[in-house]
């Protein structure tokens, strides 16, 4: 590996809260702690709606590297309030913070992680969706509040570009942050930010990578308008094989 690249582990959609998937994710925990050491680990969210499960996730990873993350739609979604105050908006700006800093890993919707080693900064948001679907953050069909969102997740992705220490940036989104991502012969509902897409092309000089979640579909990396993309998903039990299909090493 050359001196100037990193190498960095990434997961995302392991929905722990499926019973019917517990000893795969356990040997998928187990992979990941025994294939480091990395520069970098990065999981991109929807880790279960049970916020004790996402607790256990997290504390489970013992690489000695910097570990960061960012929250999907499954993770916000409130189904059985676990308090008075159990809301969408207090897991995200509440709850994760603290279980993020309790574990030892970043939260990036709260600020940068700024990597001295590599002179890189990462950041991230949920990201949301604009247009029809689902919707967890408010538990009934997507409206207006979701393009709402979508816009407070991309202003704040912006902000977080301005308030980066270093010129080379990584990005970690949940949600989809390019159509040309989705096979466009299915129905693409809530997965896609547009206003993150508009934003990106305006950074492109300074990021070395985007890394999402959320579609369970993995892929090596692809380039988009000189951008590069990458997400690597375990997903539910029909859509991996092996340990294998819920952690990748990268580098770049």
């Amino acid at each position: 590996m050359d001196e100037d690249s990193m190498k960095i582990g990434i997961c995302s959609d392991i929905h722990s809260h499926r019973p019917d998937q517990k000893e795969e994710i356990a040997e998928v925990l187990e992979r990941i702690n025994a294939s480091g050491p990395f520069d970098l680990f990065v999981c991109a969210g929807d880790i279960s709606h049970r916020t004790e499960e996402i607790f256990e996730f997290l504390r489970s990873i013992h690489l000695p590297c910097p570990k960061c993350w960012t929250p999907g739609n499954h993770d916000i979604w409130v189904i059985d309030p676990e308090s008075e105050s159990d809301t969408a908006e207090c897991r995200y700006r509440t709850r994760f913070p603290r279980i993020s800093e309790e574990s030892g890993w970043h939260y990036l919707p709260t600020s940068p992680l700024s990597l001295e080693s590599h002179q890189v900064d990462i950041i991230g948001t949920i990201g949301w969706f604009t247009g029809e679907g689902y919707s967890e953050w408010f538990d009934a069909d997507a409206t207006e509040k979701d393009e709402a969102l979508a816009r407070v997740f991309s202003n704040e992705l912006d902000a977080a570009f301005r308030n980066t220490r270093f010129e080379k940036v990584i990005v970690v989104t949940h949600h989809v942050p390019n159509h040309q991502l989705l096979d466009r012969a299915k129905d693409n509902r809530a997965e896609v930010n547009e206003h993150i897409q508009k934003l990106l092309p305006k950074y492109r000089d300074r990021i070395k990578l985007v890394i999402h979640g959320h579609r369970h579909k993995r892929y090596s990396l692809k380039t988009i308008e000189c951008i590069d993309y990458v997400a690597h998903p375990f997903g539910y039990p029909h859509q991996h094989a092996t340990a294998e299909d819920g952690f990748r090493i990268i580098e770049i």
